[in-house]
């Protein structure tokens, strides 16, 4: 949670020293709270509290700091929880809650009603019981209701051991990382903030500051939260009592079986012969030897001699199998046990399986549910690691798609995904492979002859007239395998019928929609009133074009290859130095290379500078960059971000 070095910090990172801070006011008089049914909240201090004038406050605040993160956003301050109403009337429909403590984007406050954001609720609350501004950000600090957080702006930023960049790197922070911010230096320069077990600073120009707070909770929401608890207090009581019902099962069956037991023990012992007439019959006993599987008709002791006096070696549960190796005249069976021979009376053995041998019944149905079949997701849905939606999720299987069902059982199919055990919701599985027609597909081995019809073969380049996905087939739903940037160039193949442009993508079949692409290229022009010929003749110009040649190539963070993969700085690096012309390899660096320029004299070939990447200017407010892992090597508007400082090497 933020601590109390933020107070000083937000304004010093949020203006940076440019407008005149307000100060977090002293701790008001306790908050009363009324709890009658109209909450009233009350205070000796009305810049606290300060709901009596919310809309002045909030005007006033983000005109002395525009980028505070409290600025329009709103805490609730109440007994239990503020109702959101779709109106700004009591009466009005309530949509949700708004839990005290809990945070709102606050977008108007008008006649005493706040029109708030919250989760998924958009509605209306009463605006007094709202703080913002630093009077939230001091309820904030007191209560720990909510967190200041960092949103990293740059694709290339260290954490540094203290506020300086001379300082040693602790790590590197990625592109929109949230960071948890524990404060900032004294000149409001830098933000001190953690990520992972790492602390350490970071430019306070290079992030953005937002607030993490318990959002409101709509009525649907808590009436399936409700739902949920009920559920799983039944399904709790449900299964300590089965529990018990099972407990109470298996000592009833112990208890059964020792009694059978000791009662054929004692049917043994009352059968046994005298002793001596006993030993006389061992002696003269014979055994025809065998090799059979035989089980117990009862609970019956295994000896050691064939002899109810004999030691009791172990018993053999009531429908439990045994080998037998021999069959005596004296009513006694050989029998192997664990590798030493026993002796179990025959009258309690059978060679007949009983109905429920060693292979239970659960064993048995899980024996007929097991499979080995091919079936397609009819929706796109997820592969858990367990048989519960609550499992981890370890991938996903798209509508359609094909996979191998070992098992079916409670719901669940057992699936291989990619070598390790999968489990899907059977619902969503079938075994009847889907039709591809032509609308999703523009080719299928099972309809030739139709997609031959339908599609125009052709052989040209055409430019994206706006970034666009490369789908694996005809349709929205196809996987997506690459990116189109705007002004980016491709190779098509054929146009079908339904809208969509067959392209050669990297050596494999892609699909566009055929309203992103032209065959007119872009003109690329110049901000300055030269001619497009004499512009193309600079040398700033031809390095421009020379960068929009690798438009649609990867972005790598670290990457040095403008064909396998480039972060910003080596791009510029790169195309630069195609020309002779020598570059530092980190965005920070060039900052301060060759004059700096005013954006309305910037021309072609200009680097533009930004927090932690730079690019390389066209002309006509337009820039050529190594952008994002997401968008790779791309065009892109001059001023999407705040410009550092432009620089001219040339």
């Amino acid at each position: 949670m933020v601590n109390h070095r933020y107070k000083r910090a937000v304004l010093g990172i949020t203006t940076a020293l440019v407008v005149s801070a307000c100060t977090v006011p002293a701790m008001a008089a306790p908050i009363t709270i009324n709890t009658d049914q109209s909450i009233s909240v009350v205070s000796t201090d009305s810049t606290y509290v300060g709901g009596l004038d919310l809309e002045a406050r909030i005007i006033t605040t983000v005109e002395q700091d525009q980028r505070s993160p409290y600025a329009k956003k709103g805490i609730a301050v109440a007994d239990d929880y503020l109702k959101i109403h779709t109106e700004p009337n009591g009466d009005a429909e309530v949509v949700g809650k708004l839990y005290s403590g809990s945070g709102c984007e606050i977008e108007e406050v008008k006649d005493g009603w706040a029109h708030i954001t919250s989760g998924d609720c958009d509605g209306y609350v009463e605006a007094k019981y709202l703080l913002t501004g630093t009077d939230a950000e001091a309820y904030a600090e007191e209560h720990k209701v909510s967190e200041l957080v960092a949103k990293s702006q740059s694709e290339q930023m260290y954490m540094y051991e203290e506020p300086s960049a001379d300082a040693k790197i602790v790590t590197t922070v990625l592109w929109d990382q949230e960071l948890t911010v524990l404060g900032a230096s004294d000149d409001g320069q830098w933000v001190q903030v953690k990520v992972g077990d790492n602390t350490g600073y970071i430019p306070a120009d290079s992030v953005v500051l937002d607030v993490k707070y318990e959002e409101a909770v709509s009525v649907d929401e808590e009436q399936t939260k409700k739902e949920s608890e009920t559920a799983e207090t039944e399904a709790e009581t449900k299964a300590a009592e089965t529990e018990a019902s099972e407990t109470e099962a298996e000592t009833e069956k112990e208890t059964e079986a020792e009694t059978k037991a000791a009662e054929t023990e004692t049917a043994e012992t009352k059968a046994a012969e005298p002793e001596k007439t006993q030993q006389d019959k061992e002696s003269s006993a014979s055994y025809t030897d065998v090799n059979e599987t035989v089980w117990a008709t009862y609970s019956v002791s295994i000896r050691s001699a064939a002899s109810t006096d004999a030691d009791k070696l172990d018993v053999l549960v009531g429908s439990y199998s045994i080998t037998r190796t021999g069959v005596g005249n004296n009513g006694w069976s050989k029998v192997d046990y664990n590798g030493q021979t026993g002796y179990i009376k025959s009258e309690y053995l059978t060679t007949t399986k009983p109905a429920a041998a060693s292979d239970s019944t659960q064993q048995t149905t899980e024996k007929k549910q097991e499979t080995k079949e091919t079936v397609y997701a009819t929706a796109g849905v997820n592969i858990r690691a367990k048989a519960s939606a609550d499992a981890d999720v370890i991938g996903t299987l798209i509508a359609g798609y094909s996979i191998t069902r070992t098992s079916d059982s409670n719901g669940w199919s057992k699936v291989d995904y990619n070598g390790q055990t999968g489990y899907i919701k059977s619902d969503y599985l079938t075994t009847t492979k889907p039709q591809v027609t032509e609308s999703n597909q523009t080719s299928s081995s099972s309809n030739t002859s139709s997609s031959k019809s339908d599609i125009e073969e052709v052989k040209e380049t055409v430019y994206a007239t706006a970034g666009v996905n490369i789908r694996a087939k005809a349709s929205a739903d196809a996987d997506k395998i690459g990116t189109l940037a705007a002004g980016g160039s491709i190779t098509r193949t054929g146009k079908t019928s339904s809208g969509w442009s067959r392209v050669d993508y990297n050596g494999q079949t892609g699909y566009i929609k055929s309203d992103y692409l032209t065959t007119t290229k872009p003109t690329v022009t110049s901000n300055t009133t030269a001619s497009s010929t004499s512009s193309s003749s600079s040398l700033g110009q031809q390095i421009a074009d020379f960068a929009v040649q690798y438009v649609g190539y990867p972005y790598v963070y670290g990457g040095n290859s403008l064909t396998e993969g480039a972060d910003c700085s080596y791009f510029v690096m790169a195309c630069f130095g195609q020309y002779g012309i020598s570059l530092p390899r980190n965005s920070y660096s060039m900052q301060s290379c060759g004059q700096a320029v005013s954006y309305d004299c910037a021309q072609p070939g200009d680097i533009i500078c930004y927090p932690g990447h730079v690019a390389i200017y066209m002309g006509n407010g337009r820039i050529v960059h190594a952008s994002s892992p997401t968008n790779g090597i791309c065009y892109g508007s001059a001023t999407y971000r705040t410009i550092l400082t432009i620089r001219r090497v040339l």
